[in-house]
């Protein structure tokens, strides 16, 4: 299964999304580390 760069951006963004709905806080630079190695390591597959 490949997913484009653009299919990754949105997922991204609905995660951020959700994660701020479920936390009721703000997105930091540590969720989005983790998050963006997460989908480095999906692009490398």
């Amino acid at each position: 299964m490949s997913v484009s760069f653009a299919e990754m951006q949105e997922m991204y963004r609905n995660v951020v999304e959700r994660f701020s709905q479920i936390e009721l806080q703000p997105w930091r630079a540590e969720g989005a580390m983790i998050e963006l190695s997460k989908q480095v390591g999906e692009l490398a597959k």
